[in-house]
């Protein structure tokens, strides 16, 4: 039914937030459903006794054009009063019909749903305000229960098809109070996914390089301390690569910060495409450094990762006039742990890191662009 009418509705609006949207649609699926509410009454009024119960349909037919000015109201972006409007003309609705038709109708049996129809169309009212709705709604119920009884009513509906028309009012407040049942629900499930979502969305930026795209320290720290605690129970190697890009002070100083970032950039993109299984990570360390995490990796495919790595951004040819090679290109330590380097595997990431810093120091110190493995076991 939605779907006929939801060119009506206003929830597309870029404007609006997403709990706005929710409560935008939950306004024009009510309006929708007390503009369909009094067409069974209308058809019997029709067959009946049109002329006894002209009064009565006419009104109906003017509520009917309200509920219809709410869905306008709502692609105007007067949220606001579409949803007080709605309110209202409920309320007059049930209390002019049970004036019209006598209680036992059980029109009036609508004033239940509406206080729970409140608490979606104004989430925002205090306790104070909405407990105070919600006895108008009690006490217009109880009025029109006890007061406007057949003997008052201007246009009573005739024993025989007053307890039809009461199930029928019955089944509709049972219905509708369904239907907010099933809102809720919907309510609470988009809401968690929003928060699943944004949650997400944090943790991987809180992950992420900004610059490069690839992880970042924390990230990294993470990923160390899961593959410690699973060599704990299951040994096996892991290994870890340090690389630094050589003579990158004097890149940076020649081409400018925004050259030194595209270049970090390109070469985070070789580093990735280097790596050959989704487990391994390739990390921004800091500045020009960048770590990759290579689990169940012994040395030798410490090592054969490592050369692609740094042949990998030879390939690149980002000019550096600073460097004895004329291209850019980076220095890489390698260190490994496992059962057949003797390693133990408590002696936790850290120590696995300086390993690997010290492999880089020496390829720094013997000339540059290129790998140095350096054994776990022998940093002092």
């Amino acid at each position: 039914m939605l779907d006929k009418w939801i060119r009506f509705s206003a929830i597309n609006d870029p404007g609006l937030s997403p709990q706005s949207q929710r409560q935008v649609l939950v306004c024009d699926q009510l309006a929708i459903f007390a503009f369909y509410t009094p067409i069974p009454y209308q058809i019997f009024y029709i067959f009946f006794d049109l002329a006894y119960f002209s009064e009565i349909f006419i009104i109906n037919l003017l509520f009917m054009t309200i509920y219809a000015a709410v869905l306008m109201l709502n692609r105007r972006g007067d949220y606001t009063t579409a949803r007080t409007l709605l309110m209202v003309c409920v309320s007059g609705h049930m209390l002019v019909s049970s004036l019209m038709a006598g209680a036992g109708v059980g029109v009036n049996l609508f004033y239940f749903t509406q206080a729970g129809v409140l608490v979606f169309l104004f989430p925002t009212l205090r306790w104070p305000a909405l407990i105070g709705l919600l006895f108008v709604c009690g006490a217009l119920y109880l009025s029109t229960q006890l007061l406007l009884t057949a003997g008052v009513a201007i246009t009573p509906v005739p024993k025989p098809w007053l307890g039809f028309m009461y199930v029928c009012s019955a089944s509709g407040a049972l219905l509708l109070l369904i239907t907010l049942l099933n809102l809720f629900r919907r309510q609470i499930e988009n809401t968690e996914d929003e928060l699943l979502a944004t949650s997400q969305i944090l943790q991987v930026r809180s992950n992420t390089d900004p610059l490069t795209g690839l992880a970042n320290r924390r990230a990294m720290e993470g990923a160390l301390k899961t593959e410690w605690q699973r060599l704990s129970r299951h040994p096996g190697p892991l290994s870890i690569l340090m690389c630094d890009v050589d003579h990158f002070k004097a890149y940076n100083d020649r081409y400018g910060h925004d050259g030194g970032d595209e270049c970090l950039r390109q070469i985070a993109g070789a580093i990735q495409a280097a790596l050959e299984r989704p487990s391994d990570l390739a990390v921004r360390y800091g500045g020009e450094e960048f770590v990759v995490v290579l689990p169940a990796t012994d040395e030798q495919g410490a090592r054969h990762v490592a050369e692609k790595i740094n042949d990998a951004v030879r390939k690149l040819n980002i000019p550096n006039p600073q460097a004895s090679t004329g291209i850019v290109t980076v220095s890489v330590g390698v260190s490994s742990v496992g059962p057949q380097t003797g390693g133990r595997v408590d002696q936790g990431g850290e120590r696995l890191l300086k390993c690997a810093d010290q492999g880089l120091y020496l390829a720094k110190k013997r000339g540059r662009d290129q790998v140095v493995y350096m054994s776990c076991c022998t940093l002092t």
